[in-house]
């Protein structure tokens, strides 16, 4: 079985992860874990760890991933992967570098396009950013029909603002406000994950609107068992977010998605133990 593939397994225990049945989805993922696993050669291991586990305990993927691409560099996800690793750790030359293997190896992705721009811009290289993300509209644009082609505007809107261009920049951020709440009133899904509410409140956050950009903060994060985009990796480092981390009700929020995220960790290694007393889980090495 190909690791990089989910199984109807690691749907159900990334399902309840948002639904915070942590010890459910961890007994899930790991059975899919060990089902990708079954008879394969031990160079599906550390590819096992990072796709299916990652979400488990943040540290441990990222040299799960380096050794991965020692035995397969031409699997362009695992670059995708690091690159999103990177992210967490804050390591932006990284995530950089990752994302530039990752759309070298898949060119006719808009996704690694996307990561690339993204992997500029959380490096404060906006000019750069800019450019990507203005030949993803150019490449993108013979398709759209709706607002949902094009969930990267907001990004391009700010690489502008950042390089100068607060006009033009702003422009395109307040129309695609007005594209994204047009939107939410019609109950439309966003294609890429249900980001709206995330992104509304990084458009008001960049316009300094912040009680409007926290309250949409709010929305992403009571919807997220429905789906909605809110993740701690983002919160903690996305640079459209920069004008509210002073804010008592940001912390707040970012401090109880840290404290979720280290309750999934310690379920999950305590799981481990009970796993390996009951002498299970033989094809795993180490966490």
């Amino acid at each position: 079985m190909n690791p990089n593939l989910p199984t109807p397994a690691q749907w159900l225990g990334n399902y309840l992860l948002q639904q915070d049945e942590y010890e459910k989805a961890i007994d899930y993922l790991l059975k899919a874990a060990t089902v990708s696993m079954g008879e394969t050669d031990d160079s599906d291991f550390d590819q096992t760890m990072g796709f299916y586990l990652g979400d488990l305990d943040k540290k441990q993927p990222y040299h799960h991933f380096l050794k991965a691409i020692e035995i397969n560099p031409e699997n362009a996800l695992l670059y995708e992967a690091l690159s999103n690793r990177s992210m967490y750790f804050k390591e932006y030359d990284r995530m950089i570098e990752y994302a530039m293997e990752y759309r070298k190896l898949r060119p006719d992705l808009v996704n690694a396009d996307n990561g690339l721009a993204s992997a500029y811009m959380w490096a404060g290289r906006y000019e750069e950013s800019e450019q990507v993300y203005e030949e993803m509209l150019h490449a993108t644009s013979e398709f759209a029909s709706t607002y949902m082609v094009y969930p990267f505007k907001h990004r391009l809107g700010y690489a502008k603002m950042m390089n100068g261009k607060e006009a033009e920049g702003r422009k395109i951020l307040e129309s695609h406000r007005d594209t994204l709440l047009n939107a939410i009133q019609r109950q439309e899904v966003n294609s890429s994950g249900n980001g709206d509410y995330y992104d509304l409140a990084l458009i008001y956050a960049v316009l300094s609107q912040k009680e409007e950009a926290l309250n949409y903060l709010r929305e992403a994060r009571d919807h997220e068992k429905e789906g909605a985009f809110y993740r701690l990796d983002f919160l903690q480092s996305d640079p459209m977010l920069d004008n509210l981390r002073e804010e008592p009700e940001f912390r707040e929020m970012l401090e109880a998605k840290v404290k979720e995220q280290e309750e999934i960790t310690r379920i999950f290694h305590e799981k481990l133990k009970e796993y390996h007393a009951r002498k299970e889980l033989k094809w795993m090495k180490e966490v």
